[in-house]
């Protein structure tokens, strides 16, 4: 039922009968309690019809509840609040760069605890996007660029400021966001995240994979080596795939801080910049060669803070993969940059939440 409003924007209880195949007293049953309950609410009537009385027209309800939504994994920590139906309510940045430990953990906090004063609906929830391996209980097992283990990131956030917190991948956040951004329903989908390394988010019949021990997706350990690929000992994992590695590459240093791709792209050399993207695609296409072969996935989205590279790194890519997948799979295969816009990782996060509690997917203001 609330997917159905949301996805019509504004719609009426005949409307949602035959979208849902219930029965029209079913129906307005079930919405007189979304209403009591503050899920949804009456806009008025529609534009009176020739015949017969117009409608009255339904809408999710803004302020029943928010979620205050963290990224930590770009150059800056950034959070939102975003509202039931997907609409920004408040956003702010915090330091991000270099941050590891205890030092990462406090800025987080001090993030939501920004946040967290900003919401003004009845109900808030937590729900912070990161890179690392994360288990159902919102523990990070562990995010090397962070230096942290097991570290329990959900139950210290619940403790400290007493609101419901989730925690969940980035890579994982950005393939629910692409989900939503698709107007029609997709079952299967990887979506390759790039930020501070290389990770996928995998849908599988319509539902968000994280494998038997929540590491799904991590193609770091993938990409070869020799061509930009991880670094990996007992103590320490980065990855050269990140978007300060193809930026310090594009400027011919060994390290910056910088995460401005498009600036990097502008200020390089044609050549230069055709080179690197074909070959980075290449190493993309070898190590998603083993996702989507073995899964069969056709659909292939990638982060589109990459999209500076252009057009050779989706040919590199699709080129590679093809040539390493079964032909009839080859021919198959759809790759393109991704659609979900600059804040997907945190539209994924709130995602999470409304998806795991209410069966509700958003999609900035209007649902799908």
């Amino acid at each position: 039922m609330l997917q159905s409003i949301a996805s019509a924007g504004e719609t009426s209880r005949a409307v949602i009968a035959r979208t849902t195949n219930l029965t029209p007293p079913t129906v307005s049953s079930i919405v007189g309690d979304l209403v009591l309950e503050g899920f949804i609410d009456e806009r008025g009537r529609a534009e009176a019809p020739s015949i017969g009385k117009p409608p009255q027209l339904l809408g999710l309800a803004s302020g029943r509840r928010q979620t205050v939504c963290l990224d930590l994994s770009g150059s800056h920590f950034v959070g939102s609040i975003i509202d039931l139906d997907g609409s920004v309510i408040d956003s702010a940045v915090g330091e991000g760069s270099d941050l590891l430990g205890d030092r990462a953990l406090d800025a987080a906090r001090d993030l939501v605890a920004e946040l967290l004063p900003k919401v003004t609906a009845s109900e808030a929830t937590v729900s912070i996007a990161a890179p690392g391996v994360i288990d159902e209980s919102g523990t990070v097992r562990r995010a090397a660029y962070f230096g942290w283990n097991d570290l329990p990131l959900a139950d210290d956030f619940e403790d400290r400021f007493g609101v419901e917190t989730h925690v969940l991948n980035d890579a994982h956040a950005l393939a629910l966001a692409e989900v939503a951004a698709h107007r029609a329903p997709i079952d299967n989908l990887v979506v390759v995240r790039v930020a501070r390394g290389v990770r996928a988010g995998i849908v599988l019949h319509g539902a968000l994979y994280v494998g038997d021990g929540f590491g799904a997706g991590e193609i770091g350990f993938l990409v070869p080596g020799g061509a930009g690929g991880s670094i990996r000992d007992p103590e320490h994992h980065t990855s050269r795939v990140s978007i300060g590695q193809l930026v310090a590459r594009l400027r011919g240093v060994e390290h910056t801080d910088s995460w401005d791709l498009a600036g990097a792209v502008a200020a390089a050399d044609r050549a230069t910049v055709a080179a690197m993207s074909t070959a980075v695609g290449i190493d993309l296409g070898r190590a998603l060669a083993a996702v989507v072969g073995a899964l069969d996935i056709h659909t292939v989205r990638l982060d589109p803070s990459i999209a500076p590279l252009g057009d050779e790194l989706l040919s590199g890519l699709d080129v590679t993969l093809s040539a390493s997948v079964v032909d009839t799979m080859a021919q198959s295969v759809d790759i393109d940059f991704g659609k979900a816009g600059p804040d997907a990782v945190l539209r994924g996060a709130a995602i999470a939440v409304t998806l795991n509690d209410l069966g509700l997917v958003q999609r900035a203001g209007v649902a799908t």
